[in-house]
């Protein structure tokens, strides 16, 4: 047994119906981090705030679609919590008032972070009556779906990279413009 919860990716597979006679709104991909400079969520708080609070005003249902949390990043839940406690907040909140699906993704190690702490009803995958089906879709990447484990060890030393340097290690080079960018890009194409 890994000591770690989050050491050994589990795939689960829990489908979850949504009628689609409500308004659902979809949010994936967020990687909330430790709000240092390689928090891929750049301080984006306040807009997703805006985003909560219009979901409450309009009584429509949240579903985040994957990789909400990005420990990869963070390294501890404490870190993530510290770093966007207002968010965090909003959306256990409104996940107790509303309710919050949340689907599995790639970088989510622990359910139990989405399900016990933020109280959001988590499954692998989404059916809305028989209109949508709606997935994380890591599943369906030729390098991730059949080598999840694997990964996401290329994403702990990417996100180790960035911490150590300090500095983005990100695509498109254009975004992300910097020397250390600009050398690891270089030392990866030649």
């Amino acid at each position: 047994m890994a000591l770690f919860s989050w050491a050994k990716p589990k795939l689960l597979s829990v489908d979850k119906n949504l009628s689609a006679d409500q308004r659902i709104y979809f949010i994936s991909d967020l990687h909330l981090g430790d709000g240092t400079r390689s928090d891929c969520f750049m301080g984006k708080d306040n807009e997703l705030m805006r985003l909560i609070e219009q979901i409450q005003l309009e009584r429509a249902h949240l579903v985040i679609v994957g990789d909400a949390i990005d420990l990869h990043q963070a390294w501890w839940m404490s870190r993530v919590i510290k770093a966007h406690a207002r968010l965090m907040r909003a959306l256990s909140l409104l996940a107790n008032d509303l309710g919050v699906t949340y689907i599995w993704g790639n970088h989510d190690f622990d359910i139990s972070l989405f399900r016990d702490l933020l109280q959001f009803d988590v499954c692998s995958r989404l059916t809305i009556d028989d209109v949508a089906l709606v997935q994380h879709g890591y599943e369906y990447d030729p390098f991730i779906g059949p080598n999840l484990e694997q990964s996401h060890v290329a994403t702990r030393v990417h996100h180790f990279l960035e911490r150590m340097l300090d500095s983005w290690i990100r695509l498109p080079l254009e975004n992300f413009y910097n020397i250390e960018n600009r050398m690891a890009f270089w030392c990866f194409h030649k």
